[in-house]
């Protein structure tokens, strides 16, 4: 019995330790390309992770060229008509797990998860005009941007979290606190 009650201990503990040792859900960047509406087509996704909602959500996406270096007008929104875009929807091999959204040969990683599932993700992305100033938990957006060659994306976003937190993130890379607290919560107590 006390074996038992010392290895159940030790569960709990290596649980807790695992638990505390995973990173925070949070507010993610995702670009994909939609080869289904044309090559240099590429969906840009944000999503929350979160268990809270994200305030103040800001999206700037541009292009870059081998280098880091900036391609002035290199990333701009998709211009296809929509009747170009229904057109492809209904011709096309639509997505699915044999035939997925990427180019031939691409590959989703599969820590990833899939968006633009189905005809309507793809006509909202095509058609938005901007991103939300929020999202909600397990919330998620998508516009649709014409990409130059030679040159890839650079999605940059900032958002608040429910602890009045401003963090920062650039494609891949880990998400950085901009400030403690945001400006507007300086000044007046949300609670």
């Amino acid at each position: 019995m006390v074996f038992a009650t010392r290895v159940a201990k030790a569960v709990v503990a290596l649980a807790k330790g695992v638990e505390s040792a995973a990173p925070p859900r949070q507010v993610t960047i995702y670009r994909t390309p939609v080869a289904l509406l044309g090559p240099r087509i590429w969906a840009v996704t944000v999503v929350n992770h979160g268990s809270s909602l994200a305030v103040d959500l800001q999206v700037s996406v541009d292009a870059v060229d081998s280098r880091g270096h900036g391609v002035p007008g290199g990333a701009t929104r998709s211009t296809q008509t929509v009747a170009d875009v229904f057109a492809r929807l209904s011709a096309g091999r639509w997505p699915d797990a044999h035939h997925p959204l990427l180019e031939p040969g691409g590959v989703l990683p599969t820590r990833r998860p899939a968006f633009l599932a189905n005809r309507m993700d793809l006509i909202a992305a095509h058609n938005a005009v901007n991103f939300p100033r929020w999202l909600r938990p397990n919330q998620h957006a998508s516009a649709l941007y014409r990409l130059e060659s030679n040159a890839s994306l650079n999605v940059r976003i900032q958002y608040e979290d429910e602890t009045g937190t401003v963090w920062s993130r650039a494609n891949d890379a880990e998400r950085e606190r901009v400030s403690s607290i945001s400006p507007g919560r300086r000044s007046v107590d949300r609670r």
